[in-house]
């Protein structure tokens, strides 16, 4: 069915001087808009486009005859007949392909982003300022996503002092500027990659290519898992991994943002190293103690 459109100005900027007059028909210049199809379930968000993106526009060049014009792209209104510039496809107004597209995008990086749906509201700004840990673990993940990054925090301290929200928050962030980012407690991310392990040997398959190279990846609670020779080689691998890729620049970097109640120290050398490298340069990685004690004791 066509009709007059007045929705979009960007479709004709002489639309309601050149109006279809009732005794001359349609004047020269007038856009004609076609509506496409609706695909979907329910009614459309947008009526002009049907969801589709695009209108077809057709542009009155001459008329009106009493019969169709012979070799030339020509339309119908109310029983007369009109030369036009032929159909074409115009995005429409409310930009609804783009929008849904980035809908779905937004969708696929949350399901794989590891979050509950309670979590997927938190920001930095939920974060309690209850003292200098706090206070230093805030400053530190703003930095990371700052205006001087650096592709590698540790924040460790006692339980229940934020690290998880910090987290969970630095996901809900990369996920917001549109890029992959996973939240995983350590466990967790053993129990997703024990796939790949097989008579002793541990192959670095698809999923595990997914952690290495989503743009920001959150570990929590890395030292409580039992460290099998499974675990052990895991771990090294990622570790190793994205500590190479914090160590880049620009679109290559991948951040990574570790949580842990014990020392760094405790760990391994060949992973405190690499949790500490250029720890005193400008754009190194950092590690955070966060010397708060439990809000959840504290009842808040």
């Amino acid at each position: 069915m066509q009709k007059i459109s007045e929705v979009a100005q960007a479709l004709s900027a002489t639309k309601l001087s050149n109006s279809p007059s009732p005794h001359n028909g349609l004047k020269p210049g007038t856009q004609i808009v076609g509506e496409l199809p609706h695909q979907g379930y329910g009614p459309p968000h947008c009526s002009d486009c049907n969801d589709n993106g695009l209108v077809i526009v057709t542009t009155i060049v001459s008329g009106p005859f009493d019969s169709a014009p012979y070799k030339s792209s020509w339309t119908e209104w109310e029983g007369r007949y009109y030369i036009t510039d032929g159909r074409k496809s115009v995005p429409c107004h409310c930009n609804t392909v783009a929008r849904l597209e980035a809908e779905a995008r937004l969708q696929e990086r949350v399901a794989v982003s590891g979050l509950l749906e309670s979590e997927l509201s938190r920001t930095l700004a939920d974060i309690l300022h209850r003292g200098e840990g706090s206070a230093q673990m805030i400053e530190s993940v703003k930095a990371m996503i700052g205006d001087a990054p650096f592709g590698m925090l540790t924040v460790w301290g006692g339980p229940g002092n934020g690290k998880t929200l910090a987290l969970q928050a630095l996901t809900n962030e990369f996920i917001r500027r549109g890029h992959k980012a996973m939240y995983r407690t350590l466990a967790q991310a053993l129990n997703e990659l024990r796939a790949g392990y097989a008579d002793g040997r541990f192959e670095k398959d698809a999923r595990y290519q997914e952690f290495v190279s989503c743009r920001f990846l959150a570990i929590d609670e890395f030292d409580k898992p039992r460290m099998t020779d499974f675990a052990q080689e895991v771990v090294f691998d990622l570790i190793d991994d994205r500590y190479r890729f914090g160590m880049q620049s620009g679109d290559l970097r991948r951040f990574t943002a570790i949580a842990m109640n014990n020392p760094p120290d405790t760990q391994p050398a060949y992973i405190l190293s690499r949790l500490r490298w250029g720890i005193q340069a400008e754009g190194g990685f950092r590690i955070v103690h966060n010397t708060d004690d439990d809000c959840r004791r504290a009842g808040l």
